[in-house]
């Protein structure tokens, strides 16, 4: 059987309200859009293999490693914290890597919609996205290994409660 991995993560969050459910539509920070991106590969040691020797590349080039991050010996590549320069080069290898495919959502946020539909709940809403995100993605004949990134604001049984539904009424 063949088998196909695909990891998942937010930029963004699904919170539409805060402490004490203040509503945080429209203050200073809050984020409209909740961006879900899918890494697939057939692959995943390779791809990993792949990233790792990256990395110890970019570490052992004394241009990057006068960047203060990289100097550091528990440094790891991380889109969010790292230099530009070294975002170029992970763009560089993920658009050269052969088994690599990228899908994103983006997700509006509406308050109306996350009452209605999501029953004013953040993990309805992002397991709505992630259903999206996952829609024709998915085939019978494949083996596949799903891997969401750690939600801080979920429990594991709320995480899997809502994965239960998204299984249930997927395409």
């Amino acid at each position: 059987m063949l088998h196909n991995y695909l990891f998942i993560d937010e930029c963004g969050d699904p919170e539409f309200y805060g402490k004490r459910k203040k509503l945080l539509v429209g203050e200073l920070g809050y984020q409209p859009l909740l961006i879900l991106g899918l890494v697939e590969t057939s692959d995943r040691r390779a791809l990993r293999q792949a990233i790792l020797e990256l990395q110890q590349r970019l570490s052992g080039d004394s241009l990057y490693r006068s960047i203060p991050s990289v100097k550091k010996a528990d440094w790891f590549l991380h889109a969010r914290a790292d230099h530009t320069d070294v975002r170029a080069e992970v763009f560089k290898f993920i658009r050269a890597y052969e088994d690599i495919r990228f899908h994103a959502v983006i997700a509006r946020k509406d308050i109306q919609r996350f009452s209605q539909k999501h029953n004013n709940r953040p993990s309805e809403f992002y397991f709505d996205v992630v259903q999206h995100l996952l829609r024709g993605r998915l085939r019978p004949e494949v083996y596949q290994h799903i891997y969401l990134a750690q939600k801080q604001k979920s429990g594991q049984s709320q995480l899997m409660d809502q994965g239960q539904y998204l299984w249930s009424n997927l395409d």
